[in-house]
């Protein structure tokens, strides 16, 4: 429908895809336009190596825009290199941060059970503490159950927002799928509480809702 509807537009059209003809697209692992190799789809941070397709097809569409501005090639190539899944050029989007304790803090604001899904299957272990506030009107039985496939404990928080679900509530939904549960209603003290529960070298999951990474923000500066 698209292809139908651009031949009726004035505007300059360039096409994108990962895969079949377009203008840009990618060949033999690299992001190409038209024959040319622009850069290797595992340089580009926010792909993860290329298992986050969505993120290919946001780099491709990135790189087709950028192109039909009249930019050129070596810029495109060293913007999609520079762009990192940080708290800084991407919040909430799998930000990392190391801690000076060996533990690693993981945030991203995937807050319904699809978000979720595609986030635990790329995650490269099960041992988070799991850190999470989940709106009322969301499928929270199916996020926290998917959750668990990656930890056993879990710290249930709220939001400043009137849609959150009470963090005792989450708790109570969570005790079915978790060992160890804990309800702390602040989500700070949520956070370093989860902090504290992760073991030398662990790992800490922070997700649920985007409100919740606002109402953390100023702690995960502290962290990254």
């Amino acid at each position: 429908m698209l292809v139908k509807l651009a031949h009726s537009m004035p505007a300059k059209k360039v096409w994108f895809a990962i895969e079949g003809p377009a203008d840009w697209t990618v060949k033999d692992g690299f992001i190409v336009r038209g024959a040319k190799e622009i850069v290797r789809v595992s340089d580009v941070p926010i792909t993860f190596g290329g298992r986050a397709r969505y993120n290919v097809e946001n780099a491709l569409g990135a790189a087709a825009l950028a192109s039909a501005l009249g930019i050129g090639d070596d810029a495109i190539a060293a913007g999609l290199c520079s762009f990192r899944s940080t708290v800084e050029d991407n919040p909430g989007r799998a930000n990392l941060a190391h801690l000076p304790s060996g533990a690693r803090v993981l945030v991203d604001f995937g807050h319904n059970p699809a978000g979720i899904e595609w986030l635990i299957a790329r995650l490269p272990r099960d041992d988070y503490v799991i850190c999470a506030a989940i709106l009322a009107d969301k499928n929270a039985r199916s996020m926290v159950e998917t959750l668990a496939r990656v930890g056993s404990s879990f710290v249930a928080t709220q939001t400043e927002t009137e849609r959150t679900l009470a963090a005792e509530e989450l708790a109570q939904l969570a005790r079915e799928f978790f060992a160890d549960v804990e309800s702390v209603s602040d989500a700070t003290t949520a956070l370093d509480r989860a902090l504290e529960c992760a073991r030398p070298g662990g790992g800490v999951l922070v997700t649920g809702s985007l409100y919740l990474l606002r109402d953390l923000f100023g702690r995960l500066e502290t962290v990254r």
